[in-house]
């Protein structure tokens, strides 16, 4: 993803594409949010229909979380695709008024109420696990290691240090 500066913001590469995971989001298992990434055989729009585009702002999100239940699906550590986020985009104009987090976050659990009952319960327990603010920290820094604080660090093993040498 790019910016209008052809500055390379981020580079989206999710392997893992089960049903289940994409349904927890995109902050613990992100999908493809650029459909030019990836392919598929034209017999797949046979088995689960064309593109929502009553709602043209979740129909690339609504389309995968229908393929994933049909498709078999292969990944591979390659770009085969750019997009570019322009001002005046629908995504970043959506994303500018707040409400594309809104409208994904509402696709996503339009299918997980489709779950059964104990799976719903299952992922309900993910999705806190992975949101607490622990975890969180961890996955941020695991991500961006050069942000860690490493004065903290450094300040947190000088405490253990002492007091390992206070008690000998």
């Amino acid at each position: 993803m790019w910016d209008e500066n052809s500055t390379l913001l981020e580079i989206n590469k999710p392997k893992r594409m089960r049903l289940q995971e994409l349904l927890l989001g995109p902050a613990i298992y992100p999908y493809p949010f650029n459909p030019s990434a990836y392919f598929y055989h034209k017999s797949l729009h046979d088995q689960i229909g064309k593109y929502d585009v009553s709602d043209a702002l979740t129909m690339d999100l609504d389309f995968l979380l229908r393929a994933v239940q049909k498709a078999f699906v292969q990944y591979y550590d390659e770009t085969w695709g750019n997009f570019y986020m322009r001002s005046g985009s629908k995504t970043v104009m959506d994303m500018n008024d707040g409400l594309l987090w809104q409208r994904r976050d509402k696709k996503l659990e339009s299918y997980r109420c489709q779950l059964p009952w104990l799976l719903r319960q299952k992922l309900s327990f993910k999705y806190w696990f992975f949101n607490s603010a622990p975890i969180r920290t961890v996955r941020y820094f695991w991500q961006r290691p050069e942000e860690f604080p490493w004065r903290v660090r450094d300040r947190v093993i000088k405490v253990i240090e002492n007091a390992v040498h206070l008690e000998s």
